[in-house]
């Protein structure tokens, strides 16, 4: 209903006549139109995004984001834990879950670990900056602490990127462990207590504890970054602008500030249209000063660490659990670097995946289809042939003092 101030129908009808409307006010209505559809595209992806559930857990102190798929079934038979590339949010691999828990029918726990240091959280200042060999102990303690206890199914291991050169090398970790150093005790079993005099139960000095913790099945590399590439242009300009993290800082603080429309057509105009409406939206609630400093800080570190050779004796020592999945034109893993792996780890099952696969798969529902495709197939064909590879049992005798 028009108010008394408002202008006669007629009048109103005509002043809006196009014809009569200057070209500059025609764009700022269109620029409205655009802003309001963005808010309610945002809106939805938001309402659509809130499984896998969400939480925060104790990782040898660290506050550890993760999302967490759980499994329909009651007695699953899979842990499937995906590890990001950097940037390291596990919001980026929303979806890949949700199709992962899909195509294995519910019958896997799904998980993703974000980085330490690479989530929103009101812990997470900045202040405290974690190299990548920080980040590769904490996915071994994230996985020891929280997956492979006692009781658990088997786990298998996607890592993406940089997230594959941290999964090799903590898995290496582990699987040390396992024959070489003690384990925590966190269960008492009957035996360890014994009556006194008075009839009380009293802890022995001494607790010999067997623990059993559950195989990794396969380590799958997803487009992975294992080494780093002086010749590869975007390395080149990725490299310089991570050596300045202090400086990116406070460029992501200056985004931060500007309104939620401008930042998407921000991020949507340097990532081009591919990238899914739920992977812009991450990218700008990450878009945080403390997020920022991180992510660069450690892509300083990376190239620090990858510019010396990788041990390819780590993946091999895997045996047929290691799987690698490539794409054309990745400037993380070329082809070149591709074939040099091949020769380096004979027998390496692997997948060159062409044509519509890229390195960033995780922003984009289709491909995330096909990558999901390609693990499952390559889980099923190799489940008959890992029964010699897999250490199914790691039984460790301890001497704990209590």
């Amino acid at each position: 209903m028009l108010s008394r101030h408002t202008a006669p129908s007629y009048k109103l009808a005509g002043t809006l006549k196009a014809a009569h409307w200057p070209h500059r006010q025609q764009l700022q209505l269109r620029k409205i139109q655009q802003r309001n559809m963005t808010h309610t595209a945002l809106n939805m992806a938001a309402a659509a995004s809130t499984w896998p559930m969400h939480s925060f857990v104790d990782v040898s102190g660290q506050p550890t984001e993760v999302l967490h798929a759980p499994a329909d079934a009651q007695l699953p038979s899979l842990q499937i834990l995906v590890l990001p590339g950097n940037p390291g949010s596990a919001h980026y691999y929303k979806d890949f879950m949700r199709q992962l828990h899909t195509a294995f029918k519910g019958q896997a726990h799904i998980y993703s670990c974000s980085h330490a240091g690479h989530d929103t959280g009101p812990h997470n200042t900045g202040k405290t900056l974690k190299t990548l060999d920080e980040q590769i102990t904490h996915k071994a303690d994230f996985m020891r602490q929280h997956l492979l206890l006692p009781g658990r199914p088997p786990l298998v291991i996607l890592a993406h990127s940089i997230g594959a050169y941290m999964a090799v090398k903590a898995v290496a970790r582990l699987e040390s462990e396992v024959t070489c150093a003690p384990y925590t005790v966190v269960q008492m079993t009957p035996t360890g207590a014994e009556l006194d005099s008075n009839g009380k139960k009293h802890l022995l000095d001494h607790l010999l504890v067997d623990v059993i913790r559950p195989p990794i099945l396969q380590v799958v590399a997803l487009m992975p970054y294992f080494q780093a590439d002086f010749g590869n242009t975007r390395q080149r300009h990725v490299r310089a602008v991570a050596n300045r993290y202090n400086v990116m800082r406070v460029v992501a603080q200056v985004l931060a500030w500007l309104p939620l429309w401008l930042r998407v057509a921000a991020v949507g105009t340097f990532t081009g249209s591919k990238m899914s409406e739920e992977a812009v939206l991450t990218t700008c609630e990450l878009l945080q000063p403390a997020s920022i400093r991180q992510n660069f800080y450690m892509a300083k570190t990376e190239f620090e660490q990858l510019d010396e050779p990788f041990n390819w004796k780590l993946l091999g020592n895997l045996g047929q659990r290691a799987r690698v999945l490539a794409c054309p034109n990745d400037d993380w893993m070329s082809q070149t670097q591709y074939k040099h792996m091949l020769t380096r780890v004979p027998g390496l099952q692997t997948s060159w995946v062409t044509p519509g696969l890229e390195h960033a798969f995780c922003t984009n529902s289709e491909q995330c289809a096909t990558v999901v495709g390609h693990v499952k197939a390559g889980l099923e064909s190799a489940e008959a042939g890992l029964d010699s590879e897999v250490p199914t049992v790691g039984r460790v005798a301890i001497a704990s003092k209590l």
